[in-house]
């Protein structure tokens, strides 16, 4: 557990065989500096390397700065937000995130259960809602498309990491099987 003051620095140095990376953790306490090295395969080092790209689809725009600015906290890389379902479709196409943080409840004729469908089926971009509404004829719709997970509002950081760490580990996964399925 981190104490009250500690700050942390990160610095990932590839070695000269390319196959293994160095992590060197440095910890700062009262003017006090503890330094860890550990070294890591390049498929573990991946995720320190590379921060998921996020498209938040959120109509209210300070929920939206709000989903943001928590997934910029958790360290995730926000590539763009929109406020309606073709917005979003377009904004995906645009930015190709890793993951699409969707609200059902949108701007403009197409909802986000919509929306979720075609930004899965032609873009292959896994989708998580994020909303307020669970009720049982929103929740089958929403099944139809193959949801990545469903979070409700008013969400906490841990429920929305847990719910986009799941979908980021399981989308590769699931995306070889359905390639090996055709």
């Amino acid at each position: 557990a981190e104490r009250s003051g500690t700050r942390r620095g990160i610095g990932v140095v590839m070695d000269a065989c390319g196959v293994r990376w160095w992590v060197v953790c440095v910890f700062f306490f009262n003017d006090t500096a503890t330094t860890e090295i550990y070294t890591l395969s390049l498929h573990d080092a991946l995720p320190i390397l590379k921060k998921a790209k996020i498209l938040v689809v959120e109509d209210e725009r300070v929920v939206a700065t709000d989903i943001e600015e928590s997934l910029r906290g958790l360290g995730y890389a926000v590539v763009g937000a929109a406020a309606s379902g073709v917005s979003a479709i377009r904004r995906a196409v645009e930015t190709e995130p890793d993951l699409v943080l969707m609200d059902i409840k949108l701007k403009g004729a197409m909802d986000g259960v919509d929306a979720a469908g075609e930004v899965h089926d032609r873009l292959g971009i896994p989708v998580v809602f994020l909303t307020a509404y669970a009720d049982e004829e929103i929740l089958d719709r929403a099944k139809l498309t193959s949801p990545s997970g469903y979070v409700l509002k008013p969400f906490d950081e841990r429920a929305l990491r847990s719910a986009v760490e799941i979908a980021l580990h399981r989308h590769p996964e699931e995306r070889k099987l359905a390639e090996s399925e055709h």
